[in-house]
């Protein structure tokens, strides 16, 4: 007997992989992270439950193919076979009894694995059928341009609102600064009921009776005050700085409450964006998950062809059996560890 015996190598899955990849599906089942897409979500929800199932299913069925073949013993055979051939002790017709019930015994355990690993094969094959054949796509086109173009309106809303700040921060800043020249003693000698007039103003500094920096800052505040106040017939007094400081402030705080909003719409179309951009890792996991159920099938096909190749039993072939078993148990284990 010194025959080789050749051992045939399987293409292993890598269910730690497919694990990973459900567990992105399992996150958008709990978390409920495409409910702005009832219809996607409620798919999503049905394909990590199914695949999950299907995987522990397929991992169970391995593991008892693996305790199958752990216990069948072919090794025992072999060396029963050659204790038969070499005793000497055996009359011919006890040796052809005992070889016979060898060969009955062979082909009821090869047949009871062969049997197992064909109905476990086909059940397989069903599982990645069935896993492919899920419904992922998310039909949103018309949502996800929307939501572009509602994206791009809010980020320019969102340019002119922070100019529009900008601006109201410039104005009160020039307010306040008019304030504090106005109560200053060389002013409030020339205020009486009413701020003067850019007219009047201008004649104060004609007469060099207040510097034209500070004149340009109180003509700017009346501006402002006028913009905000709106024209009054009677003229504008020192509180109407105030008042319109305040305006200023009141719209600030009003813009700030715009921005917020604006800022939480434009996250949440962006969440929605990622989400879909994440929804093609989710297509990529199920054919990941897919493909290697079926290389698990591939497998169990390469096990069941070389089984079918055994024509005449012998000790050779008993050696040969024992040590594909020992290639087929490590490829379960590779499975179902």
């Amino acid at each position: 007997m010194n025959r080789d015996v050749n051992v045939m190598s399987y293409d292993s899955p890598d269910m730690s992989g497919v694990f990973s990849g459900l567990k992105k599906f399992n996150a958008v089942a709990v978390n409920r992270e495409y409910d702005f897409i009832p219809s996607l979500q409620e798919r999503l929800s049905l394909a990590a439950r199914y695949l999950t199932r299907a995987a522990r299913n397929v991992v169970d069925k391995i593991r008892s193919l693996e305790v199958m073949v752990d216990s069948a013993g072919l090794d025992e055979l072999a060396e029963q076979w050659a204790v038969i051939h070499t005793s000497g002790q055996l009359t011919a017709e006890a040796q052809a009894s005992a070889i016979n019930i060898l060969n009955d015994t062979f082909i009821q355990r090869t047949h009871r694995i062969v049997s197992a690993v064909t109905a476990a094969k086909a059940q397989i094959e069903v599982r990645a059928v069935e896993g492919e054949g899920l419904n992922l796509e998310h039909y949103s086109d018309p949502l996800l341009a929307y939501d572009a173009a509602r994206l791009e309106e809010l980020e320019q809303q969102a340019v002119t609102l922070q100019l529009e700040e900008d601006q109201l921060h410039a104005d009160k800043q020039v307010v306040i600064a008019a304030v504090k020249i106005l109560q200053s003693r060389s002013w409030l000698d020339l205020i009486r009921d009413f701020l003067p007039t850019a007219e009047q103003i201008q004649t104060l500094v004609t007469a060099a009776s207040v510097g034209k920096v500070e004149a340009d800052v109180v003509t700017a505040a009346i501006e402002r005050v006028t913009h905000y106040l709106g024209v009054i017939d009677r003229g504008y007094s020192l509180f109407s700085l105030t008042e319109a400081r305040n305006k200023i402030t009141d719209k600030l705080a009003d813009l700030n409450i715009h921005k917020s909003r604006n800022k939480a719409d434009m996250r949440k179309l962006k969440e929605r964006a990622e989400k879909i951009r994440r929804h093609a890792e989710l297509v990529e996991a199920r054919g990941y998950w897919v493909d290697n159920i079926r290389l698990i099938a591939n497998g169990l096909t390469v096990f069941l062809t070389r089984s079918n190749e055994v024509i005449d039993i012998n000790e050779h072939m008993l050696v040969q059996a024992s040590a594909e078993l020992t290639g087929f148990q490590r490829f379960l284990r590779r499975i179902s560890r």
